[in-house]
């Protein structure tokens, strides 16, 4: 059935997606179905009335098994077949006869049609004008489709809907009229640093980078006093110098003297670029007053941080991104100038959702952060090598007994020529990954968790064997790298990595030496890692911590005072009488703690990981390789013995009805724009989770500005910090720790307090309990 559009033909706005579907097949209406009730709830969101718009599709009838691809002669959807033409040439007239203020184009068919262009990520929440009608007005976002499949779309579309609501007011396209300086002379950008340093109207700068790699040498350095006034100074060229050594100086001075005078600067991923200035030049950002890239993580957690997604949400700007490659000067400028923008957006957005005390906890992180990425870590040569070959005879035993068992010698790095001998061969039961959506299709897997199912329900030791050949080769990849030349490897913590506030730890691109991410390091090759010469490595792990957090919140008096009376007690003595795991098992069996097996206890602590977050039957499977029905029986037990649970769970959805906003033990507050089971066991995680990764961050920041002098932070890792210092020096070390990392946080009118473990090693990997 023809589909056409409908809506009063003098409406300022004009919504056009993609194609009809079933529902609008059978009515001839656009936009009524899934999506369409979808996208009357955006429009809602965004004040936005449907009624007052027009609203179509570009194809006016459905594709063939709704496919759009069967209207293009390509798979790029480029070239158009006759239908799409003639349809496109209907919208054209509609477009020119409605005349309307805006139109917004849903999902990529509709961006092409309208634009000519490609790339809804790129291109969404940006006003531009149409190819098609030129001089009209367009603002491309998602497709409602789209987010019925992947709901963190969300959020975006909503806030690009109602900037097409603003922009509907008017049919002006915004043209971008910015005063940009494009490769100044020495003296020229000598002179715009004194005007910076001296002029008191010149409040804050916004300051962007571009670098050359290996090495991060600084090619383009970019300054903005305003969202319209930047300025960007090539200093390299290929590998050319653009200037002599003695003018390089001058530069250098004049940036050294703004950058170090105390002037509010803003950057967008601060440890980064302020990082490669110091390393590069010595010169400290004293006054870092906005990191972007912060801002954004502290006000929509869930969302991206890069600038272009930001400056998408908080500007209307053109795209720009796009210039990386072409046009460095223009580009590093737009990064500067677009900085500043967000900026003002993000500091009244602070402040309107009442999070900056937790802004500026982050903030104040960046200063270990950046010490811990430039500092490093020592690896032995002698323990890497024997490790190396170790692991390689490990891989040459596993792969030998494989072929004996299967009598087939294949790459069992290959998940195709695995799943062929599991499923094909040996004739186990296909395992499919998880879907995110019924609708998607079903994927064949062998990774870890296939191989634990496989075993527990063939009871064939052949997905154990595999399982063991890949470990041991993914083992071998991180004992392949290369250290500096002092022997040292590093990484990159990123305080925006996680959802939970943890730091995340990546390659470090600044100084590119090392496994990459030191936080996925195995224990069995830790020992490779050394304190320096004369020193050993002190952890202060908290312990239980997560539990510790769910018995208070959940209100659980019976965990609460296996932690009160366990608070203190050396290690043996919480393991005899204090541990969660123990009489978790002793709950759900209802025997008492001594009698208490090592498999039982095994059990009780898989189930606290699994479960206290809601987790279902094919987690616990996973972790304990049991069948489905055993796996539902051990959930029965454990929320029999955990009858709170159920309790907190029901205040979390409370909560998150009521405002989708849910407040960690520490005042931090998260909005959640996500929905179903995936939700809920976030949203249940949340509190705990980040509760103890804000208290790790708050404790480090506070160890390394008030004994940062004497104490030498080398890792952070989960729920722990590592130290290095003299072993003398050890009992005064572990009195800073405890200082700065036990403190009580109020639950409920109570007092909570969370008790460290101490160990000493003379590397990361080979380490005794400190009593």
């Amino acid at each position: 059935m023809i589909v056409n559009t409908e809506g009063p033909s003098n409406a300022n706005i004009f919504i056009v997606g993609e194609a009809p579907g079933v529902d609008e097949d059978i009515t001839g209406r656009p936009f009524i179905g899934a999506s369409g009730r979808l996208l009357d709830t955006l429009l809602s969101q965004a004040g936005i009335y449907r009624h007052e718009c027009l609203v179509g599709n570009v194809a006016r009838e459905m594709p063939r098994n709704n496919k759009i691809g069967v209207y293009y002669l390509d798979s790029k959807k480029t070239i158009p077949n006759e239908s799409m033409k003639r349809w496109i040439g209907e919208l054209e007239m509609e477009i020119r006869k409605a005349k309307p203020n805006i139109v917004i184009a849903l999902g990529n068919t509709a961006l092409h049609a309208i634009c000519g262009e490609h790339g809804i990520d790129k291109l969404r929440g940006t006003v531009m004008e149409s190819t098609l009608v030129p001089g009209v007005k367009v603002l491309p976002t998602n497709h409602p489709a789209r987010i019925l499949r992947d709901w963190s779309a969300f959020f975006p579309t909503i806030m690009d809907l109602r900037k097409a609501r603003i922009q509907s007011a008017f049919k002006e396209i915004p043209k971008d009229k910015r005063n940009l300086v494009i490769n100044p002379s020495k003296d020229e950008w000598i002179t715009y640093c004194e005007f910076l340093l001296n002029d008191p109207s010149v409040d804050k700068i916004s300051l962007d980078i571009e670098t050359l790699q290996p090495g991060s040498h600084i090619s383009w350095f970019g300054m903005a006093h305003s969202f319209k006034d930047a300025m960007s100074l090539q200093l390299i060229k290929g590998r050319t110098p653009q200037f002599t050594e003695n003018e390089e100086i001058e530069i250098w001075n004049a940036i050294s003297n703004l950058m170090e005078s105390g002037k509010k600067f803003i950057m967008h991923n601060a440890s980064y670029d302020a990082s490669v200035i110091f390393l590069n030049h010595g010169i400290i950002t004293k006054n870092i007053w906005m990191d972007t890239m912060i801002a954004g993580h502290t006000c929509w957690t869930e969302m991206p941080k890069n600038l272009g997604f930001m400056a998408s949400i908080c500007l209307t700007v053109p795209a720009w991104k796009h210039l990386s490659g072409q046009d460095m000067g223009t580009y590093n400028a737009l990064d500067a100038a677009n900085t500043f923008g967000i900026a003002q957006f993000m500091e009244k957005e602070i402040e309107r959702l009442g999070v900056y005390e937790a802004y500026k906890r982050t903030m104040n992180q960046l200063d270990p952060i950046m010490m811990l990425g430039l500092q490093g870590i020592l690896v032995d040569e002698e323990a890497r090598k024997k490790a190396s070959l170790d692991t390689q005879e490990s891989i040459g035993e596993a792969k030998e007994a494989l072929k004996i068992f299967t009598k087939q010698d294949i790459n069992y790095n290959s998940p195709k020529q695995i799943q062929k001998l599991l499923y094909v061969d040996m004739e186990f039961p296909i395992q499919y990954k998880r879907r995110a959506s019924v609708h998607d299709k079903r994927a064949i897997t062998t990774d870890e968790g296939a191989m634990k199912k496989l075993s527990s329900i063939t009871n064939s030791p052949l997905p154990k064997m595999i399982t063991k050949y890949k470990k041991a080769t993914k083992l071998l990849t991180f004992l392949k790298f290369k250290t500096d030349e002092k022997g040292r490897v590093y990484t990159s913590y990123n305080p925006t990595g996680t959802d939970t506030y943890r730091w995340s730890s990546s390659e470090n691109i600044i100084l590119p030496f090392g496994p990459k991410n030191l936080q996925n390091i195995p224990q069995k090759i830790r020992n490779i890692f050394t304190p320096d010469k004369g020193k050993v490595i002190v952890q202060a792990d908290y312990v239980q911590a997560e539990a510790v957090v769910m018995a208070y919140l959940s209100n659980d008096h019976i965990q609460k005072k296996l932690f009160k009376d366990g608070f203190g007690k050396t290690d043996a003595e919480r393991k005899e009488k204090y541990d969660i795991h123990r009489l978790t098992a002793s709950l759900m069996y209802r025997i008492p703690t001594k009698d208490i097996s090592s498999e039982q206890r095994f059990i009780g602590k898989k189930l606290r990981h699994s479960l206290n977050y809601s987790g279902g039957p094919q987690v616990v499977i996973k972790e304990l390789e049991c069948s489905l029905y055993e796996a539902k029986k051990l959930i029965e037990l454990f929320k029999r013995a955990n009858p709170l649970l159920e309790s907190y769970y029901s205040g979390i959805k409370q909560e998150l009805r009521q405002t989708r906003t849910l407040t960690n033990l520490l005042g931090r507050k998260r909005r959640f724009f996500g929905r179903g089971d995936d939700l809920y066991r976030s949203a249940y995680a949340y509190k705990p989770q980040s509760t103890i990764g804000e208290m790790l961050n708050l404790s480090l920041v506070n160890l390394y500005n008030k004994h940062g002098e004497f104490v030498d932070i080398l890792l952070q890792l989960h729920d722990a910090i590592y130290v290095q210092c003299l072993k003398k020096d050890v009992p005064i070390v572990v009195g800073y720790l405890k200082e700065e990392m036990i403190w009580p946080i109020k639950v409920n009118h109570e007092e909570m307090l969370i008790d460290i473990d101490f160990k000493v090693g003379k590397n990361w990997g080979e380490m005794e309990l400190y009593e």
